[in-house]
């Protein structure tokens, strides 16, 4: 489905910067997240943190101030290995998503975060797509830190169905062993004394 979407649904969209306007891009990224007013819905590669940087985590703790009803999703795959090693990475990498993550003022009881879901991917998803509302942001399939095209389109439809296909990777298993590849983080996971880092 995914890839249907990926491949089939690029021709429709009305804005492309190209790979090599990466930092266009990224503004671009920054301003969808920042006038976004309910929900995001991201699914990325490594979470790399010069793309998901203090920038993105401000812009997300600045909405979940002002809306205590505004949601982030997140599905990402951060490395090989155990589930530990990769909550160390994010947890060095993407202090400013950690921070909010496990800020007790978002949490509902101990370890369910109200404004905040991150989902830990086994293996690198094929298609990055960022949803804000009724905007769609697409990339073109990449290797990891390689430059890529960008499609962007205001189209409810659309958004709708990258919607869909963002909780059906959550639902992701494995052809062979049946078992899920996707699964949600909690903020418990995270050493919350390290994760108290300021966000300017």
């Amino acid at each position: 489905m995914l890839d249907q979407l990926g491949n089939a649904l690029v021709r429709v969209f009305g804005e492309t910067i190209p790979k090599e306007r990466e930092e266009e891009s990224h503004k671009r990224f920054l301003e969808l997240t920042r006038m976004a007013q309910n929900n995001v819905y991201i699914v990325a590669g490594e979470l790399r943190s010069s793309f998901f940087n203090n920038d993105f985590a401000t812009i997300i703790k600045k909405k979940i101030e002002a809306n205590e009803k505004f949601k982030i999703f997140l599905l990402f795959f951060k490395c090989q290995g155990e589930r530990e090693d990769a909550i160390k990475k994010i947890q060095k990498e993407n202090k400013g998503i950690v921070k909010i993550f496990t800020d007790k003022k978002n949490l509902n009881g101990l370890n369910e975060n109200k404004n905040m879901k991150l989902f830990l991917a086994d293996r690198r998803p094929i298609y990055h797509f960022h949803v804000t509302d009724n905007w769609v942001y697409l990339e073109e399939p990449h290797d990891p830190d390689m430059p890529r095209d960008v499609y962007i389109q205001e189209n409810k439809k659309l958004a709708d169905k990258y919607i869909k296909v963002f909780f059906k990777l959550t639902e992701a298993t494995d052809i062979d062993s049946k078992t899920n590849i996707v699964s949600e983080l909690k903020p418990l996971e995270f050493n919350l004394d390290a994760a108290k880092q300021t966000i300017d």
